[in-house]
């Protein structure tokens, strides 16, 4: 496609479905993209961009050139990734070469956030691989299954940052998920769980869990139906000597 127009001096955010020829194009104050597809070659202008988002749907075989493109954003702030049910057509065995390239947790950014949609299990477990070199202050996880949709293929859990929010609308032990976080996450003052079918098991957190529970700032419980009042309320009052740390914000049934 051709485009008459290409001295753009105030374009700040570009949206496109399609490949575009950009080479010849001046468009200095561009930050931010939305890219709905995957568009082949990379484009020149992606070092200087602070916000992207990638929404990746269907068969999708260019992780690779995802992770090359990731890598030569030296001045990305803010990364949103929407995976709808992508699949791998090269076999469950592949591995990135480029993920090893780059110490994992060396690259600061401010936002990462990741909405994983239908069965995309060897996807996201690369994804999550790919992604383990960022260090992002606040990191949100959306997908519509658990377990080891949290998990990169060394079995290594995935989220990691100051804030982590979660949101996972089917059965889903939020108590056991709380402690992956403080045992791998060494850095966690906020964690936000937005759990339509949250479950409480408490007894599963043991002494050490419980230290690393009271490290936190802020502990928020969102739409979690399956939790009861009683339930919070000894987890404050046996665990924190009623300090207001934990915020229940029960939206549907049990306040309703």
């Amino acid at each position: 496609m051709q485009l008459g127009i290409t001295d753009l001096p105030r374009l700040q955010h570009l949206t496109f479905t399609y490949p575009v020829e950009l080479s010849s194009f001046s468009m200095p104050r561009l930050s931010h993209v939305e890219w709905w597809s995957w568009l082949g070659p990379l484009p020149w202008f992606l070092s200087k961009l602070t916000h992207i988002e990638f929404h990746l749907s269907g068969k999708f075989d260019e992780l690779e050139d995802l992770v090359t493109a990731l890598h030569s954003m030296k001045n990305l702030q803010d990364l949103y990734l929407k995976i709808k049910r992508c699949q791998l057509t090269f076999g469950d065995d592949v591995s990135l070469r480029s993920v090893h390239a780059v110490k994992p947790r060396s690259v600061h950014i401010d936002r990462l956030v990741v909405s994983i949609v239908g069965e995309t299990y060897h996807y996201s477990v690369l994804l999550f691989d790919a992604l383990t070199y960022l260090l992002p202050s606040k990191l949100e996880l959306s997908t519509t299954s658990t377990g080891t949709y949290l998990f990169n293929s060394k079995n290594e859990f995935f989220p990691y940052g100051s804030t982590i929010k979660l949101h996972v609308p089917k059965v889903f032990d939020v108590m056991r998920t709380l402690v992956d976080i403080l045992r791998s996450c060494d850095i966690v003052k906020t964690v936000d769980f937005d759990q339509a079918m949250g479950q409480f098991h408490h007894r599963r957190l043991e002494n050490d869990d419980w230290e690393r529970l009271r490290s936190l700032d802020h502990l928020r419980f969102m739409n979690c139906d399956e939790f009861t009042e009683s339930e919070v309320e000894a987890l404050v009052t046996v665990k924190y000597h009623n300090s207001a740390v934990i915020h229940g914000r029960f939206e549907n049934a049990i306040l309703d």
